[in-house]
């Protein structure tokens, strides 16, 4: 016989935990005396081995998307479905963050300056410039997949297909990166019309098999969901769209905040500043400029000679702190920022996990550095500390620069 029991409730409790049969058990055998309602289910509760909550919807509920008295209650206002619409970003936008997909995780590169941009300017593309751009790790890392549901139909099924997906919409797996249908039958193939092949990504794995064929079977289509590979993070370059596309389609176009380029004056005058750092004595030499003042504001050289904590950046930090303070004792009532903050670092070597941490909570806004330090550099070659999401600021950086003329250190020194 079937037991009901109230949500919660010790009884419910009692019949779960209890592993043996007792009379405690035996007593909860009686008749139900509290009232149930009864109502109208779907014909598929019936079949062995059915399972989905959709099952105890009323047929003549609001909540039932077949009934059709639905389709005749009041159409919902403009403020109404704005709402709607509203509430569905937000849930897609936290399912980005919550899936690592955002594209914010990943530094945005500004070779192009906002104050220095002008018309008919000349520019230099990524490839013409000597040096790198250095990726953060979501634009650079490897294909990683997940499953899907897909299932093969005609072209002449497609609208049925897009019901079938908005009916299995899920709020909290994003797949809005993966296009939804892909051809099977070649392009040029132009004698088969309607009769052509496609296939439609239906869902992802974590849906239930039985949802989507309740779906299938509202929509009369007569086919056979099956797991397909696809990549599981949408792409962020063209390397990474070339390789995980050929899984299955992606959605993607070149990001326009991503495009690496500059101004050819600017260029010029930032390449006369890092041959700058090469004509002095010192092996490991750094420097700060204000892009929009146009001078550089302070210089530093590697005194561990003198102490061991001298590197050249917490030099070049301490000679802009001492700057700022004579700034502020000018101007006390002059609104106060970060010690570097917008400030443009040209250095010759990679530096040290203790010196970019030094960058980063100084506020900098980029970095161009000689040689890379593959041991000990804290940006590039190890942690990627410049586009950690987890950390409180990013900033852009820009390795090779000039790297022959950068004297070859001991591959354990920490700069």
């Amino acid at each position: 016989m079937p037991l009901i029991f109230d949500q919660g409730s010790k009884d419910l409790q009692r019949w779960l935990d209890d592993d043996t049969w007792t009379q405690d058990l035996v007593r909860m055998l009686h008749p139900y005396e509290g009232e149930l309602d009864c109502y109208a289910v779907k014909k598929e509760v019936g079949k062995v081995g059915n399972n989905s909550p959709d099952f105890i919807i009323p047929i003549d509920s609001s909540e039932n998307k077949s009934n059709i008295a639905n389709f005749f209650t009041k159409t919902p206002s403009k403020t109404e479905v704005k709402e709607e619409i509203k509430e569905e970003a937000i849930d897609k936008s936290e399912a980005a963050l919550d899936n690592g997909l955002e594209e914010n995780n990943a530094p945005m590169p500004d070779v192009i300056h906002p104050q220095h941009k002008r018309k008919h300017a000349e520019f230099l593309s990524e490839d013409d410039l000597p040096f790198r751009f250095v990726r953060s790790h979501i634009e650079t890392r490897p294909l990683e997949t997940i499953d899907v549901y897909t299932m093969k139909l005609q072209a002449s099924d497609s609208a049925k297909a897009m019901r079938v997906v908005r009916g299995l919409r899920s709020k909290r797996i994003d797949l809005s990166y993966l296009k939804r249908i892909r051809r099977t039958t070649p392009s040029d193939d132009k004698s088969s019309g309607d009769s052509a092949e496609m296939e439609v990504l239906l869902c992802s794995c974590e849906t239930p098999i039985e949802d989507i064929r309740v779906q299938l079977e509202q929509n009369d289509i007569n086919a056979v969901p099956q797991r397909t590979k696809v990549s599981k993070w949408p792409a962020l370059s063209q390397a990474q769209y070339d390789e995980w596309s050929t899984l299955w389609p992606l959605a993607w176009r070149v990001p326009a905040q991503r495009k690496v380029e500059m101004e050819k004056k600017e260029y010029e005058e930032c390449e006369e500043l890092m041959a700058s750092l090469f004509k002095e004595d010192a092996v490991i030499s750094a420097l700060a400029y204000d892009p929009e003042q146009k001078q550089v504001i302070a210089r530093a050289q590697d005194q561990r000679a003198e102490h061991p904590l001298k590197h050249a950046i917490l030099e070049l930090c301490s000679s802009v702190a001492a700057l700022e303070v004579v700034k502020r004792l000018e101007r006390p009532d002059a609104p106060s920022q970060y010690l570097m903050t917008n400030l443009w670092i040209f250095l010759t070597h990679e530096p040290c996990m203790m010196c970019t941490m030094a960058l980063l909570h100084s506020r900098v806004t980029r970095v161009f550095y000689a040689k890379s330090m593959p041991k000990t550099g804290g940006m590039e070659s190890n942690y990627g500390i410049h586009w950690r999401q987890e950390l409180n600021h990013r900033f852009s950086v820009f390795a090779g620069w000039m790297e022959s003329s950068a004297t070859l250190l001991d591959e354990d020194t920490y700069v």
